[in-house]
């Protein structure tokens, strides 16, 4: 893993680099924002009107009437109400669209560049701010519950941390009022139904009575018409009214003591109490608290108004309570003075019915009764009214609320998210993953050769040598030191022996170290690491040849450089190779036999007229001192490809392998060695057709470009095998560089 890593170490420094510089780059387009957050307990609490314990009762919770408190928090009636509260409609800061500095300078300067894209903010009405506000506030509102309890969890999140406390607290403030509003709404519709049910009472309980009256004054089931009956009937009367006029006397005064006792004031009175002085001073009080809201959500730094309004109230509550206590204390004197009617005539009723000496017949006595005990039930039934209205009362002046805010919001101290470094440092590291897990893919994808064990395995033959670029030669150079540096090899003119055939033109003479320095570099550089893998090619030509000749010390030396695509590396090794033979005293013919990438054609020999494929044309009538070039440096004989005029063509007879041959066999005659560069065995033929000329092959391939399988299926294609195939070269990488590559830190 290790090596892995070095040998892509760069790919893996530029995703770090990348996912580095985007990550700073989305962070300062990124919308800097905070997120406030209160926690409110919910106490959910039901209205049990009947029962005999306490008017609110508790009630536990389950998860599905949590979840709609939940929904509660979000609706849009009570953000509406939120949004009113705080007038964030008008609040410049909550309605401006998140941006940043970077984010408003791309877009102005889209805006330049482009102003037909240029927006326009679009004029709204103050009802479409407000219903803008309402939805912004939604979306960046969040409700959560912590797990199973009852705490419900509200956070916002803002431009600027003060905005997001200030929001939050409102919306957690508004809830709790919403549903303290609504049983304070409860518990006045409970009142006024017990007063309508009381009032209800009274009615029965006085057509009882006055059913009564009826029963006790003639008819066929009257009392007898003597002296004593009508006494009797008269206390009975007497008695009756002095009982209903207590029971309305007692109801007033428990009512009003109720009022009084709730310590509500003027708010507290009910439409259904008859008193003209307290409901003229109900709707005033009313109408001032309207005007004191009005004033302070128009002006609320006018302390003036607000105070004079503030002292209307006061007055006009104080005006109130003196009327409620007014009517209470007669209330209860009324109630006192029918206390002592009812003692009275229950005595004359007593002596009047001792009297009467049970004139009264049994059947009216009995019905009597009856009516006397349903009017006890009424009265019952009033006073426990009464009771409950006077419990309902008073927990509506002060109820206990159905949540409660457990945690305040402050402005946060920190922005949301991460810092930079910290989103830095996890940029690194994904970078750095990513890296690896790429550089792991390049690896395992990658099939191209970086190793000679690679190249050795798909080409079946040893790996002679390496073929570093200039620059590594170069560096190479350096190391070793200005004193082990060689001077400069001069190399002697070979004297010409005119008994041979092969004269070239005076014309085609060229100096290879001017012409093309690059395919010099074995006799410039004879100690570089480049030499000395050219050879052991060499090495390995001769014994091949000492192999194949035996006794014939004149074997002709003919070896090709193949590649399976193309490669300029092949060519320049093919070239320095026989300039290494013709420097050591051999006849030596370098031919460019690559009819697709005329590399050295181009490189040595530009002005060509004539070449191999003029050569070998069945018409030709080139003699072969026309052909050839002559490096008076090396010795060295180059045969072109063919002619470099643009206007020249090819016959397509030169393509016949048996004159290729024939030519070759030819050539072998006259020189002692002859080095081919041949075309890419993917795009041409020849290394498999020129298999029994061809003394042996050297497979070139380029570090990091030649793939492993097309080597193998090339050459098995052609059928080049060891010992046919002399070995392999390594074009494209010094030692260090492969030793940096193959091993680790």
């Amino acid at each position: 893993m290790r090596r892995l890593l070095r040998r892509h170490r760069l790919f893996i420094a530029i995703v770090c680099a990348i996912c580095i510089a985007a990550t700073v780059v989305l962070d300062r387009l990124t919308p800097t924002v905070y997120s406030a957050s209160t926690r409110i307990l919910l106490d959910e609490q039901a209205i049990n009107p009947f029962g005999r314990d306490e008017i609110f009762s508790d009630l536990s919770l389950s998860n599905p009437a949590v979840e709609s408190q939940m929904q509660v928090m979000r609706s849009p009636y009570l953000l509406s109400r939120a949004v009113d509260r705080l007038e964030l409609g008008e609040n410049e800061e909550f309605m401006a669209p998140a941006t940043t500095e970077i984010g408003e300078s791309i877009r102005r300067l889209r805006d330049r560049v482009f102003p037909m894209f240029a927006e326009e903010p679009p004029e709204t009405t103050p009802a479409e701010r407000f219903q803008m506000a309402v939805e912004k506030l939604g979306d960046n509102l969040r409700v959560t519950r912590n797990a199973q309890t009852l705490v419900i969890r509200l956070q916002y999140t803002a431009s600027s941390p003060e905005l997001a406390a200030e929001i939050v607290n409102a919306v957690a403030q508004t809830y709790i009022d919403n549903r303290l509003g609504v049983r304070q709404e409860t518990a006045q519709r409970a009142a006024e139904w017990f007063d309508a049910r009381m009032a209800e009472l009274n009615v029965r309980a006085l057509e009882v009575e006055q059913r009564m009256e009826r029963m006790s004054g003639g008819g066929g089931d009257a009392l007898d018409a003597s002296e004593t009956a009508a006494s009797l009937q008269r206390a009975r009367q007497e008695l009756q009214n002095a009982l209903a006029e207590r029971a309305r006397a007692q109801t007033d005064a428990l009512r009003l003591r109720a009022l009084v006792e709730s310590g509500r004031g003027l708010r507290g009175v009910p439409s259904t109490l008859e008193s003209d002085a307290l409901q003229t001073l109900t709707e005033e009080a009313n109408e001032v608290r309207a005007e004191l809201a009005l004033a302070l959500q128009a002006s609320p730094t006018d302390s003036a108004e607000v105070a004079s309004l503030t002292d209307r109230i006061e007055s006009l509550e104080s005006a109130g309570a003196a009327v409620l206590n007014g009517l209470l204390q007669d209330a209860e004197a009324r109630a006192t003075e029918t206390e002592t009617n009812v003692q009275t005539a229950q005595a004359l009723f007593d002596e009047a019915r001792d009297s009467s000496g049970g004139s009264v017949t049994n059947a009216i006595d009995v019905e009597l009764r009856s009516l006397e005990g349903e009017a006890r039930i009424y009265r019952e039934l009033n006073e426990r009214y009464l009771q409950s209205y006077l419990e309902v009362v008073q927990q509506q002046s002060f109820p206990s609320t159905e949540a409660t805010i457990i945690e305040t919001a402050l402005p946060p101290e920190y922005p949301d998210g991460a810092s930079l470094r910290e989103l830095g440092i996890l940029a690194f590291l994904i970078g750095l993953s990513l890296g690896a897990g790429g550089a792991f893919l390049r690896e395992t994808m990658d099939g191209s050769i970086r190793t000679t064990s690679q190249l050795s395995k798909s080409a079946r033959a040893p790996v002679l040598g390496l073929l570093p670029p200039a620059t590594s030669r170069v560096d190479e150079e350096k190391e070793k030191g200005e004193q082990r540096r060689l001077p400069a090899i001069s190399v002697p003119k070979r004297r010409v022996n005119y008994t041979h055939e092969v004269i070239a033109l005076p014309e085609n003479r060229v100096s290879l170290t001017k012409t093309a320095p690059q395919i010099y570099a074995t006799i410039s550089a004879p100690l570089s690491a480049y030499s000395e893998s050219i050879r052991r090619v060499n090495v390995e030509a001769d014994n091949m040849r000492s192999l194949v000749a035996g006794d014939r010390a004149l074997y002709p030396k003919c070896i090709g450089f193949i590649s399976d695509r193309p490669s300029q590396g092949r060519s320049v090794a093919a070239a320095n190779y026989a300039e290494m033979l013709a420097v050591g005293g051999g006849r030596t013919l370098l031919i460019d036999m690559d009819w697709t990438g005329l590399y050295l054609t181009e490189c040595i020999s530009p002005a060509a007229h004539f070449g191999l494929a003029e050569l070998t044309a069945a018409t030709s009538s080139i003699e072969s001192n026309e052909a050839f070039w002559y490096d008076e440096r090396t010795s060295l004989y180059f045969m072109p490809n063919r002619s470099m005029d643009k206007e020249a063509t090819i016959d397509p007879g030169v393509f016949d392998q048996a004159r290729l041959k024939s030519l070759l066999h030819a050539l072998t005659a006259k020189f002692d060695n002859v080095v081919l560069d041949i075309s890419p065995m993917a795009h041409s033929s020849d290394a498999a057709g020129f298999s029994d000329v061809v003394l042996g092959y050297v497979a070139v391939a380029d570090w990091g470009n030649t793939r492993s399988d097309s080597l193998a299926k090339e050459l098995r294609r052609a059928a080049i095998f060891p010992p046919k195939l002399l070995g392999t070269l390594l074009n494209g990488v010094s030692q260090r560089e492969l030793d940096e590559y193959e091993t680790a830190v």
